[in-house]
């Protein structure tokens, strides 16, 4: 069975956040530079790209918490089963897919990059969002309607590749864990 996590941060967000997680997915003693990909965004400076997207829409007066203060991005992470193996190119042309689901999620565009992890005996991708769509300025706010509506294209897409999907169960228990 495959997984699909959520990152939860304990400190609600902060743009240092942002830097450190970005940091972690692009180290170079967990991942290779192909194993890299981004959507509307360079794999060079997805850090300062998220940031200018973020500065270019100013917070509305109607929600003065979309800003940089505001949560600022999310995390997601998916693992394969151990019984899927190590197919590390098939997994990454998977994981393509899924950054550009979730770059394109509701017809916007969010820029996302993500990694393969590979310095572990499971293969996995962490994925980072930008919650501004860098051409409009609105806000991506997760709710449990869209995390599950995330999960089941996220499992179609898998099972489409041959790897295992992700368990009913976990659909319904928000799977998550706290950073």
């Amino acid at each position: 069975m495959s997984i699909f996590k959520v990152v939860h941060r304990k400190n609600r967000d902060d743009c240092v956040m942002l830097s450190q997680r970005i940091n972690y997915i692009l180290n170079p003693l967990a991942t290779k530079k192909e194993l890299i990909y981004g959507q509307y965004i360079s794999t060079h400076y997805p850090y300062e790209e998220m940031i200018y997207a973020k500065t270019c829409f100013p917070p509305s007066p109607t929600s003065p918490r979309d800003s940089l203060e505001g949560k600022a991005f999310y995390e997601y992470l998916i693992s394969l089963a151990p019984e899927d193996g190590y197919p590390i190119n098939q997994f990454f042309q998977c994981m393509a897919c899924i950054n550009q689901y979730f770059s394109n999620y509701g017809g916007n565009h969010y820029q996302v990059v993500h990694s393969l992890h590979i310095n572990t005996d499971h293969l996995h991708a962490h994925f980072i969002a930008n919650n501004t769509d860098f051409l409009t300025g609105k806000r991506f706010r997760s709710t449990r309607s869209s995390f599950c509506t995330m999960i089941r294209y996220i499992n179609k897409i898998l099972t489409d590749f041959g790897f295992s999907g992700i368990p009913q169960y976990h659909w319904e228990k928000y799977e998550s864990y706290s950073i």
